[in-house]
């Protein structure tokens, strides 16, 4: 696996290989499982986001299950007489379909997988959350969204996500009404003091200055309280800078991250330090 540009720092692989070759047609299918993997980054390149267009430590993220195995069946054809039939780069083909269709089906619980032209994966777009404007509020479309994000990471156990809250135009035309309506409020006069409302009163008032930071932690604030409910470890999330964007919708972005390498118990380096080998590698 160093080839690709990775390899394992832990993980156990079981495959079982057909194959027939009858004249100079080949066909063949492995079935494959991989337990307990763990990648960690070998050198700058990587093979897999050449040949399929993601990292292969994003793509394996997307394709453990629930219990962190990957399963799949990789089919190898063709004609050995062809001078077109490159084993390897038939190999790679087969498991770019293989990948694609492996986690088109849980992105699309929460959004899709994008294709460059030359069909590579471009990238993986998640829906964003609504909220409602000058909120930490969640729309009703917001909710079910939640919910489908919720399901997917339970599935995807090794998934993680970076929450990016968008403050709009909305959100501060919002904000700036309730402040208006709150000071028009304290300074309406009594029945004693006439009826004439003053002037100033009712002037707009300028948003507060904290109130964009304010609102795009008190929507982290409601996600990661809906995550934890759910039991969705929060080390899962990484929050990123609140982004101003006066025509973008009221919400909270979501992107698939790469996977961070897992660190290794203080016995494994303990044990490293001392030479024992490791008793399962997938290296070669």
């Amino acid at each position: 696996m160093s080839q690709v540009g990775w390899k394992s720092r832990e993980g156990r692989v079981t495959a079982k290989l057909r194959a027939r070759i009858d004249g100079d047609a080949l066909s063949a299918k492995s079935d494959i499982r991989v337990s307990r993997l763990q990648l960690v980054r070998a050198s700058a390149e990587d093979a897999a986001k050449q040949r399929i267009g993601l990292p292969l430590g994003t793509l394996t993220s997307l394709m453990k299950d629930k219990h962190g195995d990957i399963t799949v069946s990789v089919p190898v054809g063709g004609r050995l007489s062809d001078p077109r039939f490159d084993v390897r780069e038939t190999i790679w083909s087969a498991v770019r379909t293989v990948a694609i269709n492996a986690i088109t089906l849980p992105v699309s619980w929460i959004g899709r997988v994008r294709f460059s032209a030359d069909s590579k994966i471009e990238r993986i777009e998640v829906d964003p959350l609504p909220f409602e404007p000058g909120t930490a509020e969640l729309t009703p479309e917001g909710r079910t969204r939640v919910t489908r994000v919720i399901a997917f990471l339970e599935q995807l156990p090794a998934v993680r996500l970076a929450l990016r809250p968008v403050v709009s135009a909305g959100d501060l035309a919002a904000i700036q009404r309730r402040t208006t309506e709150t000071a028009t409020a304290d300074r309406r006069p009594s029945a004693a003091e006439g009826s004439a409302l003053p002037r100033a009163a009712g002037a707009e008032r300028p948003v507060a200055a904290s109130a964009v930071p304010d609102l795009a932690k008190q929507r982290l604030e409601t996600l990661r309280a809906a995550f934890k409910q759910a039991g969705i470890d929060s080390a899962r999330f990484t929050e990123t800078a609140v982004a101003e964007r006066p025509t973008a919708e009221t919400q909270v972005e979501l992107e698939v991250l790469e996977p961070e390498s897992e660190r290794p118990s203080k016995v494994r380096q303990i044990l490293d330090r001392l030479g024992v080998p490791r008793k399962e590698t997938s290296d070669e």
